[in-house]
C-alpha cells in the first residue's frame, strides 16, 4: 500500500493557521533547496488549497488555477509577518537532524524558540509527543513508529521522517 504524505501538510496548516489571522501574516512555502527564497502568501489573499496524492496548490483571488507545490519537495511551512510588510522578519533557520532519524533529533538553528512548548503530531494530527519549555535539548524519538512526523514550536512548521 502507497503513504499519502499529503495530510502532514493539512496538519501543518491546522496547527498555526489559528494563531495567525491578521491582514499582514502570511504562509511560507520552503523547498529542500537551501538556495531557494521561500514562496509566499499573505493568508488574506488565499482562497483555497487544493491537495492531491502527490501535490497541493494554493490559489488566490488573482490565480484561480494556483500554483503547484510537490510533497517531496517543500521541506517545511511556516506562518509568520509577511516580508512585502514593513516589520522586522523573524529569521528563524530552525532545522532537524538527522533527517530521517532513527533515535535523538537534533533540532538546530532558531535559538529564539528556546523556552517554547515543542509539539510533535503524526501526519493523522495526532499529538505523539510535546517537550514543555524546550531549551534546544535532543529529542529521544526511538519510541514513536516509523512514519512523517510534524514539528510545531511557536509559528514554525517542520517535518521529519522516523525510521
Amino acid at each position: 500500500m502507497r503513504k499519502k504524505y499529503y495530510p502532514m501538510i493539512a496538519v501543518a496548516l491546522m496547527l498555526s493557521v489559528a494563531t495567525v489571522s491578521n491582514a499582514d501574516k502570511a504562509i511560507k512555502i520552503h523547498s529542500y533547496d537551501t538556495e531557494a527564497q521561500p514562496v509566499e502568501y499573505l493568508l488574506s489573499d488565499i482562497t483555497k488549497i487544493k491537495f492531491a496524492s502527490t501535490n497541493f496548490s494554493v490559489e488566490t483571488s488573482e490565480d484561480v488555477a494556483g500554483q503547484a507545490f510537490y510533497l517531496k519537495d517543500v521541506s517545511k511551512i511556516t506562518f509568520g509577518e509577511s516580508s512585502s510588510v514593513e516589520v522586522a522578519e523573524r529569521a528563524t533557520a530552525a532545522v532537524v537532524t538527522p533527517n530521517p532519524v532513527k533515535n535523538n533529533l537534533v533540532v538546530k538553528g532558531g535559538q529564539e524558540l528556546y523556552g517554547s512548548d515543542m509539539n510533535i503530531y503524526s501526519v493523522t494530527g495526532m499529538q505523539v509527543l510535546r517537550v514543555a519549555a524546550w531549551q534546544g535539548e535532543t529529542i529521544d524519538v526511538s519510541q514513536l513508529p516509523a512514519g512523517v512526523y510534524v514539528i510545531n514550536i511557536q509559528s514554525e512548521t517542520i517535518k521529519f521522517v522516523k525510521l
